[in-house]
């Protein structure tokens, strides 16, 4: 099982439209990695808490303000992408493709009144 990003933007009638992210830009990793990427205790050090979230659930969803501190989780992991790595089981290429992926699917979520969704 893997962990993959979604969007789903929200028209004036309420109805969803899943977004498509192209290739590659869903991918979050392997499901173990909720655990040892994403919930790893430097990600709490580093003050985050959307992220590491997943860790305790099967699914976090982000609307609304979220969006923003989502967005800041994702750039604050690329800020200290160095520290980051020397704490978890992925090289640096990793964490910057899926944090991309997260910042792209905020900003896309943003754009449409949208929802992102990773689990």
């Amino acid at each position: 099982m893997s962990l993959w990003v979604d969007v789903d933007c929200i028209d004036e009638n309420g109805d969803k439209t899943d977004i498509d992210l192209g290739s590659g830009g869903h991918l979050m990793g392997f499901e173990s990695f909720r655990y040892s990427v994403w919930g790893a205790p430097i990600m709490e050090k580093l003050g985050l808490s959307l992220l590491p979230s997943l860790a305790k659930t099967a699914f976090i969803f982000v609307e609304g303000d979220k969006l923003d501190q989502l967005q800041v989780e994702a750039l604050t992991i690329q800020e200290n992408v160095e520290l980051v790595i020397e704490h978890i089981p992925a090289d640096e290429q990793f964490i910057m493709h899926r944090t991309n992926n997260v910042i792209r699917a905020v900003d896309i979520a943003k754009g449409c009144g949208g929802t992102v969704m990773i689990g």
